[in-house]
């Protein structure tokens, strides 16, 4: 409905990851959401393990051609929304 807010509990984590240089890998990560959907990245990286990022995309099914779209359609006009989400992922220092 036009003006719904819509909220859900997920968590994440990260399975394996390794350090390539100053590349840091997270060949595996998990992203669970409130229907039990599981999503399984592959291979993810980021420098020094800073700024990995992510992202959820809200998609509709356009009603014309039973189609999934990006965003939806609001008086004529597309509208679209997305969220990012940033975390590290770095080893602790040893004493």
């Amino acid at each position: 409905m036009d003006n719904e807010t819509w909220e859900f509990p997920f968590t994440w984590i990260i399975g394996d990851i390794s350090e390539d240089g100053n590349m840091t890998h997270a060949t595996v990560l998990v992203i669970n959401v409130k229907n039990g959907a599981e999503v399984r990245s592959g291979q993810v990286r980021a420098l020094n393990g800073h700024n990995f990022r992510i992202i959820f995309e809200l998609w509709t099914l356009d009603p014309l051609t039973e189609d999934l779209m990006f965003g939806w359609n609001a008086g004529g006009s597309p509208r679209v929304a997305w969220l990012q989400i940033w975390f590290n992922a770095t080893q602790s220092l040893k004493s």
